[in-house]
């Protein structure tokens, strides 16, 4: 009887086995059939950003392209882009030249602030005519008749081309290397 009873376990073990194998094929079967893949829901999302990308081009194409109101009480219109640029380029080139009120600090360290290694400009216009040169900008003022005190610190500047009774120089031609002031040594990056 008893092995009799260890045939009708295992029998019904059996069948038990088969059907959960049946119900976890049948949950892959709809698991695959209705639940959409990564691919395709990349591509989803993938057509729903360019029809964004569409709608919000075509709206910058109409916003930079047409007239409008872009606030009808205070009287703000909005114009073409074309016609803007065209508007400020007239503005401009009717517009004076002036000199600019904007203050520049020096962008040299407190110490190199009398030295000028800017190369001196050629002599045109007025200052050529008159035979005075104009000194670069920041640089230490020309011997006059008046002695001058000398600048703090260790370095002496060059001597000027007014006090030494030579001209300087034209500028080096453009990609080349501008001349240097006596007694002055070049640095690296110069």
């Amino acid at each position: 009887m008893n092995d009799e009873l260890k045939k009708a376990s295992a029998g019904f073990k059996f069948y038990q086995s088969i059907i959960l194998l049946s119900v976890f094929g049948l949950v892959v079967l709809v698991w695959r059939c209705f639940i959409p893949t990564a691919k395709e829901l990349d591509q989803k999302r993938a057509e729903a950003r360019m029809t964004k990308l569409e709608a919000l081009q075509k709206d910058n194409e109409q916003k930079l392209n047409t007239y409008a109101w872009a606030n009808k009480d205070k009287g703000i219109v909005q114009i073409p882009i074309d016609a803007a640029m065209n508007l400020v380029a007239n503005e401009l080139a009717t517009k004076p030249i002036t000199v600019s009120a904007v203050k520049v600090e020096n962008p040299y360290p407190y110490g190199l602030q009398t030295l000028s290694f800017a190369p001196v400009p050629a002599a045109t216009g007025t200052a050529a005519t008159s035979g005075t040169q104009q000194p670069a900008p920041g640089a230490a003022p020309a011997a006059s008749g008046t002695a001058s005190p000398a600048p703090a610190g260790n370095s002496t500047p060059a001597p000027s081309s007014a006090a030494t009774g030579t001209t300087a120089p034209a500028p080096a031609a453009s990609g080349s290397e501008a001349p240097m002031a006596p007694g002055v040594t070049p640095t690296p990056g110069q």
